[in-house]
């Protein structure tokens, strides 16, 4: 309350974001019906409670295969597994580097090759 009036605080979730949300909470929903309990955690990860111990899932993609182990189907968005795919040293460029080793992107150049406001 402020001077007399109620002041509301609601999360500001970019649209792209909101929809990984809402991808993982359909995810947690289905768990939930196979009571397993698990939830959306900030901003969109996939926390599962199993007996042998917590597990927190950074994106959808990682726990596809546990998901479909446990008989959940959950949505993957196609441009968040490329991405990951990307961002985890997959891809790399035709040259070499000095030492020998093949030439990786940095991070930030995967993300610009996704950011869609160019």
């Amino acid at each position: 309350m402020h001077e007399g009036n109620q002041i509301y605080f609601d999360h500001d979730f970019s649209p792209e974001l909101q929809k990984k949300r809402a991808l993982v909470r359909e995810a947690v929903k289905q768990l939930k019906m196979k009571n397993i309990r698990a939830k959306c955690v900030f901003p969109a990860q996939l926390r599962v409670f199993m007996e042998d111990g917590t597990k927190t899932y950074p994106t959808l993609t990682d726990a596809k295969l546990v998901l479909e182990e446990l008989g959940v189907h959950a949505c993957v968005d196609e441009r968040e597994r490329l991405e990951t795919e990307l961002c985890r040293g997959r891809w790399n460029a035709a040259g070499r580097r000095v030492n020998g080793g093949p030439e990786t992107l940095a991070y930030a150049e995967i993300k610009a090759f996704f950011n869609t406001d160019n």
